[in-house]
């Protein structure tokens, strides 16, 4: 094997210079390897500013039709990606995207081919734009209709079996979707509130649950990052907000306990009271006695047990 191969000639050997099969073999090795070493420092070596002229370089990939096919096998739709790929929308299922700036994100990339496959069940998936995350449950509402993003529609290209576009030279049949009716399950996002001053700052906020009305309001679940609390409430079916404030004096409020509404002390020389509470809630309370016939302890249902003083 040659030992400096930028002085050997790396053209094909002539194979008629040698006798045997084995001599043969070995000069095809060597010529391979000369060639491989070769084309690795060639393009390590290679640099944009001085081995390519840029435009001539993004003409060759835009009309190159083998290149553009093998991009579809991985890149799907029509979004300019550094002025290399020419796309609308952007999906892979295994190329890493460095640096990616987008003005939205959404999962449901799966809804055409679902209804390719006849599948009308339960999309779960994420909406991120703006300053929101949104955790979306889509349900099958009996229809169907074009895929579209906004006022653009998508077709299948007539060009590249499986590839979607929205350019209107490629255009073949419709992609089709069923429709769906939206639920947002979850929902994390910012919230504008004042400052006390005349201005305004904005609170990170979880919204958890779909809601029971068509506010989206009675029946969910929140958790705000207050400047100076924290909020964790829930909303029930009756309008009503119970939960936890923990405040930065250093106390917790919890709105929403039951109170006592009544006190019975009927039978309490038999040693049991009563404790009517918001909502229809009993207590019921055993006293215990002392020698001088007072109540020297009060036990619950769970059997804790509160000592009675008097001295």
């Amino acid at each position: 094997m040659p030992g400096n191969f930028f002085a050997a000639d790396i053209s094909y050997p002539d194979l008629s210079k040698y006798d045997s099969t084995e001599a043969k073999l070995e000069a095809v090795q060597n010529y391979l390897f000369l060639l491989l070493e070769t084309l690795r420092y060639t393009l390590r070596n290679l640099s944009m500013e001085e081995n390519f002229n840029e435009a001539e370089l993004a003409d060759w990939v835009e009309n190159n039709e083998t290149l553009k096919a093998l991009i579809a096998e991985y890149v799907v739709g029509d979004t300019v990606i550094s002025n290399t790929i020419i796309t609308d929308e952007l999906y892979s299922d295994y190329g890493a995207v460095a640096d990616l700036t987008v003005r939205e994100l959404r999962t449901d990339y799966t809804r055409a081919a679902r209804y390719l496959a006849g599948n009308t069940g339960n999309i779960d998936y994420l909406y991120i734009h703006d300053e929101e995350i949104a955790f979306i449950t889509a349900i099958y509402a009996g229809g169907t209709e074009q895929l579209h993003h906004g006022s653009r529609c998508f077709f299948w290209r007539d060009d590249l079996p499986g590839v979607m576009t929205s350019e209107a030279a490629h255009a073949g049949a419709p992609v089709m979707v069923y429709t769906y009716t939206e639920q947002v399950k979850a929902r994390f996002s910012f919230i504008e509130e004042s400052d006390g001053n005349g201005g305004t700052w904005k609170v990170p906020k979880l919204k958890f649950g779909a809601g029971s009305d068509a506010a989206g309001v009675k029946n969910t679940a929140s958790l705000i990052k207050h400047p100076l609390e924290l909020e964790l409430s829930y909303t029930n079916t009756n309008g009503k907000q119970i939960g936890v404030w923990q405040r930065n004096s250093g106390y917790m409020d919890l709105v929403g306990l039951r109170k006592p509404t009544e006190l019975d002390f009927s039978g309490f020389t038999g040693g049991v009271f009563t404790e009517t509470l918001d909502g229809g809630g009993v207590n019921r309370y055993g006293v215990s006695f002392d020698a001088q016939g007072r109540p020297s302890a009060v036990t619950d249902a769970e059997g804790h047990r509160t000592a009675v003083v008097w001295t």
